[in-house]
């Protein structure tokens, strides 16, 4: 007889996570590597780094600072979280939220902000 088998759900997967964003510091535009993924750049908009996280949003913008996990434009630029341009959400699963992370980085992009995503 066949039983269907089963595999253990992935821990990593049925984590929850939330999207975030830090303001940059404008200085981030003389870095080639941001100016080059933001070619639409509106001069005087708002530069952002786009993330997700498990962890506590203040909790992981510390982190980022200390340089634990860190990307390199949020460790030296982040200026601090900025709440009004991430639509607020319920905590959602890991691959959910990588969706909303792309989309948000996307949309902004579009209206001119710099972005830079995880």
């Amino acid at each position: 007889m066949n039983y269907p088998s089963y595999t253990q759900p992935d821990p990593f997967e049925a984590t929850t996570c939330v999207v975030y964003a830090i303001e940059l510091d404008k200085s981030v535009l003389q870095d080639p590597k941001f100016k080059e993924k933001n070619p639409n750049y509106i001069n005087g908009k708002t530069c952002v780094y786009i993330g997700m996280t498990s962890l506590d949003v203040g909790e992981r913008y510390t982190q980022h600072l200390s340089g634990i996990n860190s990307s390199r434009i949020a460790k030296h630029w982040g200026r601090g979280i900025i709440s009004d341009l991430v639509t607020p959400r319920k905590p959602t699963l890991r691959r959910w939220a990588i969706k909303q992370e792309r989309s948000t980085a996307r949309q902004l992009r579009a209206s001119g902000y710099g972005v830079w995503q995880a």
